[in-house]
């Protein structure tokens, strides 16, 4: 028997809008890395699988920059993820080096991977398929049914995935959940919570936050964050990441943006 599942994907994911709804046995809803893996393994199992990704691009923080690998022992990294390495071995050919594996990759080079793995194991892909806000999830008692995209697309399906790194199918859904630093004593995590001051990761310049005026430098946040071990509220900003070259032959321009003031970036 059956029973309709809402989880999230936990993984370290080609086409345009849907032109009818369509039943799946799993619905992934968000095309991280963890999504794509999510669909992957759902599909090689023979299930139909549909991937949404609300943008247009696949793979999240693994082809959205963040080319460095940061790991501690890499022989504890094993199944989708090592296949993912072992793929992006074989594309820069690290075989040559007596090596089977490429820990660091480019951004565009992931992307395309995880595509390759979509590909082979059939699961469809809808880009820019964003889920409706407040009216996109339809339950039955407590199960998922269905979701609507903004673009009036809707799929069904016996299983939800939400991979999503902002988590909204799963709070429409109803699920509960929490968010920001947790206290320390809260679970008996001894480096939980408000970090204090840490010799680690500091500037090796002296950079202060402010001006030469004594007014901060903006985006600085201006209250403490809180004593050693507390729990807060707050998330991670989002950034770009953006790979650099010192070959010549490889680099394009910078362009000024539009409204660009030296002022806010120190």
């Amino acid at each position: 028997m059956k029973y309709p599942v809402l989880c999230i994907a936990s993984l370290v994911p080609l086409l345009g809008p849907a032109l009818h709804a369509e039943k799946f046995d799993v619905v992934v809803y968000g095309g991280t890395a963890g999504g794509v893996i999510a669909a992957v393994s759902a599909a090689r199992e023979g299930l139909k699988v549909g991937l949404l990704e609300p943008g247009n691009h696949l793979g999240g923080m693994v082809s959205g920059g963040l080319s460095w690998t940061d790991f501690g022992r890499k022989e504890v990294i094993g199944g989708y993820a090592l296949e993912f390495y072992w793929r992006a071995g074989k594309h820069y050919e690290m075989s040559r080096y007596g090596q089977q594996i490429a820990w660091v990759h480019e951004p565009h080079v992931a992307e395309d991977i995880f595509r390759q793995m979509l590909r082979e194991a059939g699961v469809t892909v809808l880009l820019d398929h964003r889920l409706r806000e407040k009216s996109g999830v339809k339950k039955e008692g407590l199960a998922v049914k269905e979701i609507v995209m903004e673009n009036g697309a809707s799929f069904t399906a016996d299983i939800f995935i939400d991979s999503s790194y902002e988590g909204d199918l799963m709070a429409q859904a109803g699920i509960s959940y929490t968010w920001g630093r947790e206290a320390s004593g809260q679970y008996g995590e001894s480096l939980a919570g408000v970090r204090g001051e840490t010799p680690m990761h500091q500037f090796t310049v002296n950079v202060s936050a402010r001006d030469a005026s004594g007014k901060l430098l903006p985006e600085i946040y201006d209250q403490p964050p809180g004593q050693p071990g507390a729990a807060d509220r707050k998330v991670q900003a989002y950034n770009f990441r953006m790979c650099f070259s010192d070959d010549p032959a490889d680099q394009v321009r910078f362009s000024k943006p539009a409204g660009y003031t030296p002022k806010r970036y120190e």
